[in-house]
């Protein structure tokens, strides 16, 4: 065996090992452009408790912002369970939501033309590393267009090596009119991309899918894979919390209605 393969095989090792103190299972699966709010969500199938998770978060001029090493003590987060940081630190009175000041530390205003953020867990030292790939739990980037942008993309080579994002250059695509962002595979899988993602529109709800500003079949197929999904984007119509058809009529309503 060459010392090619044996360096490159001890590195996939301690990656494959070093992971399972990040564990996956916590990701990023909404961000609301309007109201800069991360929603983290646990995928899983068990409870997880944050204790010593941190974010680190880029934008087009604030690198390395990172939030406190203690912020999420005593936070868990049960299976299908959200919990959703305002990062403008104008959270509702809710146990689910949270403003970003009292995670401490520093998180880089939302920044339209392009932010990344990335959620770490303490690796095996008990602590978080934040250039080790192994500590990463989850990364999403986005920039106006999918501009690359080489000022927010700061860790973003790190989520790749740790099988986080497909490659530094790919950013989730947002126009003007996006407001939000949104994971549309929630399989649990680890490797992100921008196909990933939906950018929904702001002036028009039901046009979900691309070429945008266009209602087609493809944005009413994106809200019934949503509706199966049970995403809380597709919880339309009363009563809330459930997944009925008066969210698919509330939804062809609004199709019906067209842009504006």
């Amino acid at each position: 065996m060459s010392l090619h393969t044996t360096v490159i095989g001890i590195a996939i090792t301690a990656l494959t090992t070093g992971a399972l103190g990040a564990d996956r299972d916590i990701q990023i699966t909404s961000i609301d452009l309007d109201d800069a709010v991360i929603e983290i969500e646990n995928l899983g199938g068990s409870t997880i408790a944050l204790d010593g998770w941190r974010f680190c978060s880029h934008n087009t001029v604030q690198l390395r912002r990172y939030s406190s090493t203690t912020g999420l003590d005593g936070v868990s987060l049960d299976a299908g369970e959200s919990l959703f940081i305002h990062l403008d630190n104008d959270a509702p009175a809710d146990p689910d939501h949270t403003n970003a000041s009292a995670l401490g530390g520093v998180f880089a205003p939302m920044d339209l033309s392009a932010y990344a953020i990335a959620l770490y867990a303490p690796g095996t030292n008990g602590v978080v590393s934040f250039g080790d790939p192994t500590d990463i739990a989850d990364h999403v980037q986005f920039s106006l267009n999918g501009q690359n942008n080489l000022n927010a993309d700061e860790r973003t080579d790190e989520a790749v090596v740790g099988g986080l994002w497909t490659a530094i250059d790919q950013w989730v695509a947002i126009s003007a009119n996006s407001n939000l962002i949104v994971l549309n595979d929630l399989s649990g899988a680890e490797l992100h991309g921008p196909a990933d993602y939906d950018a929904l529109p702001l002036n028009c709800p039901a046009d979900l899918a691309p070429p945008f500003g266009v209602l087609n079949l493809q944005d009413v197929f994106t809200y019934l894979a949503m509706f199966n999904a049970q995403s809380p984007e597709a919880d339309l119509a009363a009563p809330f919390g459930t997944f009925n058809l008066q969210d698919v009529f509330a939804y062809l309503g609004l199709f019906n209605a067209g842009c504006p």
